[in-house]
């Protein structure tokens, strides 16, 4: 049996940052305390877990059939596994689907802001305009229409909206809170060029305080909140939200009552021909797997067909979105929070059944990298902000409502 194998291994993390006009800081604006910090960010990019794929022959090649067969299968090993994983070992080494679509959403035109140096007053619950006086490219970010094209056939992100600020606010009587938040309005994802839905409105805001924070009522202004509603995916066959009072994302199949995500039972629906489950996928997340043939593998990775190489039926691939509820973290002896709205993961997995020019059956296996865990191409934080006091917090500390 020949076996042909690729690796696609990890990769440091990529923070996509923004472009915005700069503008001289209001006059007369009191300095920032020192040591406080915060940041706000709309896009973050990793790659995932990774992916192993290897091609087997599931029978036995006979002397006659080898110097038909064998030819094909390494070229079908060289094509498809390198479309797939790439080829890490060739010098240069030569990108496959997890890092072209790391890089690619890595390129985006994104949004970042940093620690301010001076205080302006914060426009909460709005958002300020970026180029009012005392915002500057560094501590403001507001974007339309952010989008990908196509990074592969097999994924697309577009985000109408989203925008940013990290502030000291002079005017709040709570010590000068430093506060990072993040909006993002509806931004949407597909498959194949299929529309998988929308991800909803999500929102995350970090607020620490920067001075003085031990003393009464300071405390209250260290916290980390986030928000994620009016998800809608498969052309509103799916809804979900993130339920205030409890955290956890609530979902609705069709005209069925809104459940706990991890209450749901496994949803099989179809999506422009494709089969498509929806289930929950742990951690208080939802998974959405499109079901994907050879010619939909082939169409997704850029390649229409390999020579020899043709498709056994009841053989599929799943290609999986998984949306969940961002992280909250205080942290009372730091002085320290953090917020991300919305995580969303991308992964490839399952096992295809091939047929090498009809003489014989190949199987190939997409599988975790590492063995363990999901088969994840990248992964997304969307509306991810942090802060950190100027003096460490101690003592008793007040939490707002719905934080604990």
């Amino acid at each position: 049996m020949k076996v042909r194998r690729a690796v696609a291994g990890l990769a440091a993390t990529a923070c996509v940052t923004g472009v915005t006009v700069s503008l001289p800081s209001a006059a007369g604006a009191s300095p920032v305390p020192t040591g406080a910090t915060a940041t706000s960010t709309g896009l973050v990019v990793s790659p995932g877990n990774g992916i192993t794929a290897s091609l087997n022959l599931t029978g036995a090649v006979g002397a006659l059939l080898g110097p038909l067969v064998n030819p094909v299968l390494d070229a079908v090993s060289s094509t498809l596994l390198t479309a797939l994983v790439g080829n890490p070992a060739a010098n240069p080494p030569v990108p496959g689907l997890v890092s072209n679509l790391v890089s690619g959403l890595s390129s985006l035109t994104g949004t970042s802001a940093t620690t301010p140096t001076t205080q302006v007053t914060n426009p909460a619950p709005s958002f300020p305009s970026c180029t009012a006086a005392g915002w500057t490219s560094s501590t403001c970010y507001a974007l339309t229409n952010l989008g990908t094209g196509a990074l592969s056939s097999l994924i697309g992100l577009t985000v109408p909206t989203i925008q940013g600020y990290t502030d000291a606010d002079p005017s709040a009587s709570n010590n000068q809170p430093m506060t990072g938040r993040a909006h993002i309005a509806d931004p949407t994802i597909s498959l194949l060029g299929i529309s998988i839905g929308d991800l909803g409105v999500i929102d995350a805001t970090s607020t620490c305080p920067t001075s003085n924070s031990s003393s009464d009522g300071s405390a209250a202004t260290l916290g980390a909140t986030s928000s994620l509603a009016g998800i809608s995916l498969l052309g509103g066959l799916v809804k979900a939200s993130v339920a205030s009072s409890t955290g956890l994302l609530m979902v609705q199949i069709g005209s069925a009552s809104a459940v706990a995500v991890g209450s749901l039972a496994t949803q099989l629906l179809s999506l422009a021909g494709l089969n498509v489950s929806v289930a929950s996928a742990g951690n208080n997340g939802l998974r959405v797997t499109v079901q994907l043939g050879l010619t939909n593998l082939l169409s997704g990775l850029g390649l229409s067909a390999i020579n020899g190489l043709t498709g056994l039926s009841g053989n599929t691939v799943g290609l999986s979105v998984t949306i969940a509820p961002g992280s909250k973290s205080v942290s009372v002896g730091a002085g320290s929070a953090s917020a991300t709205g919305l995580e969303v993961k991308v992964g490839l997995s399952g096992t295809l059944g091939l047929n090498i020019l009809g003489l014989v059956g190949a199987a190939l296996t997409i599988a975790p990298a590492s063995g363990s865990g999901d088969a994840d191409l990248l992964d997304l934080q969307l509306a991810r902000t942090s802060c950190s006091g100027g003096v460490a917090t101690s003592g008793p500390v007040w939490y707002p409502p719905g934080l604990i």
